[in-house]
């Protein structure tokens, strides 16, 4: 089975997908990840420098501007269709090959959810969603303490990011899928659209879950 931990940064993802892939025995995806292999770190001054922007992270560069010029903008969505795309090739690998798959990522596009529903559609499996959620107030302790910090793969400004995707983030609610809500700061969980078939993999992810609360509760 597919389980995407969606959600807005610092709401708990990378924590939760860790868990739970931990529990389930799954191999974790991070969009993150992919896309800093695809492309090279650096700063505005050398994609302002460069014959060819295009082999520069652009959206991480992009995350710590105020505008973002339309050319470069244009080339960021380039950048995220192979991103997904590399994604898309490993989820129906892994797929498969029946192997578990946690997918930590923002995925806040409802169509790049859709893309990934029929991947694991073409694959007769099974797709279920985390959606991570935490009180703003909440949110800004955790910002402040991660100051300073070095972030494995993500190295943006995490309040700025928060702001800009809160504006664009399409709930996955909406999507009609299996999924929990897990909220990382008052630490409740909620379920939705599960049916009768879908029991075994629900009590899983519920466990893996209760966990977390237990930790952080």
């Amino acid at each position: 089975m597919l389980v995407i931990v969606c959600g807005l940064p610092g709401t708990g993802k990378t924590v939760t997908a860790n868990q739970i892939a931990d529990d389930i025995g799954a191999t974790i995806l991070r969009t993150d990840s992919i896309r800093k292999k695809l492309f090279k770190t650096g700063s505005l001054e050398d994609v302002l420098k460069s014959s060819n922007p295009f082999q520069f992270d652009l959206e991480s560069i992009f995350d710590r501007q105020k505008v973002i010029p339309e050319k470069f903008q244009r080339l960021i969505w380039k950048q995220k269709e192979l991103v997904y795309d590399k994604l898309f090739e490993k989820i129906s690998k892994s797929l498969l090959k029946r192997l578990n798959i946690v997918l930590d990522a923002t995925v806040y596009k409802k169509e790049f959810r859709k893309k990934i529903y029929d991947v694991v559609e073409k694959v007769n499996n099974k797709v279920f969603l985390v959606e991570c959620i935490c009180p703003e107030s909440v949110l800004k302790k955790r910002f402040e303490r991660r100051s300073g910090k070095p972030d494995k793969f993500s190295y943006v400004d995490k309040m700025e990011v928060f702001q800009k995707l809160k504006e664009r983030f399409e709930d996955p609610f909406e999507d009609g899928k299996p999924i929990l809500i897990y909220d990382s700061g008052m630490q409740k969980i909620e379920f939705h659209n599960f049916s009768k078939g879908d029991q075994n993999e629900l009590e899983k992810l519920k466990e893996s879950l209760e966990k977390l609360r237990s930790k952080f509760g």
